[in-house]
């Protein structure tokens, strides 16, 4: 009862600040949610608040004026006249200085929290040298080969990794091309790339998977010989 009470209270009271904009914004969190919103204010919350305040001064006329009889005509050309009046002086000032405004600011909002959540998955996600590492080995424990053209697969693997492609290509290449790279690699890099072969190790052990181990070992070796 007393959450009803509210609601009729903010729709009297035309409260779009706390009652429109946080409630539909998460029934739509997507980006046509702007134009869903707008479209609500005026063909939904603005029928709908003129038709309540018309209601309550019907009764509170049919209450205190007894004597005088209410014809539907004047109710009609009343409300007419009524109604334009208030979307200019009322409706519109209420959208431009008050719902876009905060539609701003919650969906402003919204985009914010979805891009912590990204980085939370980006910082949680294996770097693209330990992915490319990890799928090298499934790829020969599993005999397909696709190392010898890996040019041609970055795209399937940015599909199953959601990383940039061009970054999976950069790594391919100084796993499996030319050596030159490698050879260059000293103090701190030299650490990131022992460090992305822990990882790789790390994973497949939490797999119980053996057969990985010989594998990246030969591939450390071809990475590190040339560097000592």
């Amino acid at each position: 009862m007393k959450d009803l009470m509210l609601k009729v209270f903010s729709l009297l009271l035309f409260d779009c600040n706390v009652v429109i904009i946080p409630a539909h914004c998460k029934e739509h969190n997507n980006h046509s949610s702007r134009w869903i919103l707008i479209s609500r204010y005026w063909f939904r919350r603005v029928p709908l608040h003129f038709t309540a305040i018309s209601l309550l001064g019907l009764l509170g006329l049919a209450l205190f004026v007894r004597s005088c009889s209410i014809h539907p005509a004047a109710i009609t050309i009343s409300s007419l006249i009524a109604f334009p009046i208030l979307i200019l002086s009322f409706y519109t000032p209420q959208f431009t200085a008050i719902f876009l405004p905060e539609l701003y600011k919650v969906q402003q909002k919204q985009l914010e929290q979805h891009s912590t959540e990204l980085e939370k998955c980006r910082k949680t996600q294996l770097p693209n040298p330990t992915l490319v590492l990890i799928w090298y080995v499934l790829d020969k424990t599993s005999g397909i080969n696709a190392v010898k053209h890996f040019d041609d697969y970055t795209g399937l693997l940015n599909q199953l990794f959601g990383v940039d492609p061009r970054s999976l290509k950069t790594s391919m290449e100084f796993f499996f091309g030319s050596s030159r790279k490698r050879n260059q690699l000293k103090g701190r890099a030299r650490t990131e790339l022992e460090n992305r072969f822990a990882e790789a190790y790390q994973f497949f052990e939490a797999l119980h998977f053996e057969k990985a181990v010989p594998i990246l070992q030969e591939l450390e070796t071809k990475c590190f010989s040339k560097m000592d």
